[in-house]
């Protein structure tokens, strides 16, 4: 057994007993990157740490989302034509924390989220 933190730990996907299965479910949508979400970067390189910005892209294929950002900052990309210089970046989703609207609960927030692609499929 390898505890987390040692040398030669391994990422495992986190299983959840069946009464936590919705849950893990919303989590996970929560963190799908959708049109208009509020991010906040904590890890994608060239980007400063804590910057804010809009998704105007997502690249579910590859796990990526074009992201415009509140401020230019020096690795900023004009995204072909997307936004201004130096404010936007193709960015890995995981590398983002989405932000909900101050006051919107997580299961509010899932279940707006859950509405809203129901809505566009239809």
């Amino acid at each position: 057994v390898v505890r987390e933190g040692e040398r030669g730990a391994v990422d495992a996907p986190v299983v959840a007993d069946e009464g936590a299965a919705g849950e893990v479910d919303e989590r996970r949508q929560l963190r799908t990157p959708v049109l208009g979400d509020r991010v906040v970067n904590l890890t994608s390189r060239g980007v400063p740490f804590g910057l804010r910005g809009t998704v105007i892209a997502v690249h579910s294929h590859s796990g990526y989302a074009e992201v415009l950002f509140d401020r230019e900052f020096i690795g900023g990309r004009a995204l072909p034509g997307a936004c201004s210089n130096f404010r936007g970046r193709l960015v890995p989703w995981m590398g983002v924390l989405k932000v909900l609207p101050q006051g919107l609960e997580f299961a509010e927030a899932a279940a707006a989220q859950a509405s809203a692609k129901r809505a566009s499929k239809q």
